[in-house]
């Protein structure tokens, strides 16, 4: 998530879109009255935004537009350019598996920064809590992973509409790119908020999907379309 003051926009930003690429990019461009959250490392530069953040303690790096809007001075929502990126929820879906799998190897590798997972704070941090995580170890393929009960408590397993509407379903942000043509949105949103455009970094890839491919059957598609039924609708794919 950011909010850019010096800038005047607000990136929402939703799991597995690319947005650590986007952010990456748009970061040179920021000053010290912006915010930035990095997963639990929250990052308020300014005094401005250090009694945002005590009034809103809820924000995070994946914050809903609905609460970063409820955050935020009224003047600032409406005047500010607010964008964010969706996915094909079937690719979604897969890069999130795929993400899981390689977070659970890491996990079971000693190392020395894990201990910090049995600390009084740090254990809501372990991915070994993530209920992604949860399902993962529970289940032997990705059929099984994505009817697991647990899904319904992964943030990165709702529907992106819920990141990016209200209560009636009303769309609350400006513009929204899609990551099957991210260089080319990216492109536009560079142009509205003045920026050179750049290409892309690549961050947080998880392009392998072969093994999962092989095992996506048509019940699973069937499944996924229906439990993203919105967000197929209100985001064309």
């Amino acid at each position: 998530m950011i909010v850019s003051n010096s800038r005047r926009f607000v990136f929402v930003h939703i799991h597995k879109t690319g947005g650590e690429s986007i952010k990456a990019a748009l970061e040179p461009y920021l000053d010290r009255t912006d915010v930035v959250l990095n997963d639990d490392i929250k990052l308020w530069s300014s005094r401005r935004n250090r009694k945002l953040h005590a009034d809103n303690p809820t924000l995070h790096k994946h914050s809903t537009a609905i609460a970063i809007k409820d955050a935020i001075p009224a003047t600032n929502w409406s005047d500010y350019y607010k964008f964010a990126f969706v996915r094909d929820p079937i690719e979604r879906a897969i890069s999130l598996y795929d993400y899981i799998a390689q977070m659970v190897l890491m996990r079971r590798r000693p190392h020395p920064s894990h201990a910090r997972y049995y600390t009084r704070h740090g254990h809501r941090a372990d991915p070994l809590s993530w209920p992604a995580v949860v399902a993962f170890r529970a289940t032997s393929s990705f059929s099984e992973f994505l009817r697991h009960p647990a899904l319904a408590n992964e943030t990165a397993m709702q529907p992106q509409a819920d990141s990016l509407c209200d209560a009636d379903g009303r769309l609350l942000v400006d513009f929204v790119g899609h990551v099957d043509r991210i260089q080319q949105d990216f492109a536009h949103i560079a142009s509205v908020l003045a920026l050179p455009v750049r290409s892309l970094p690549r961050r947080n890839s998880s392009e392998d999907h072969v093994r999962v491919r092989s095992t996506l059957n048509a019940q699973d598609r069937m499944y996924l379309e229906a439990r993203f039924q919105v967000d197929f609708k209100l985001f064309d794919f």
